[in-house]
């Protein structure tokens, strides 16, 4: 159960990183 719970939160803090670098991209142009 832990293991699935850690899964998401990764996928979670993936999907944040990328929307973080999609929102810098766009600052920078």
């Amino acid at each position: 159960m832990n293991l699935d719970i850690d899964k998401n939160y990764a996928k979670a803090l993936f999907q944040v990183k990328l929307i973080n670098f999609f929102f810098n991209s766009i600052k920078y142009f």
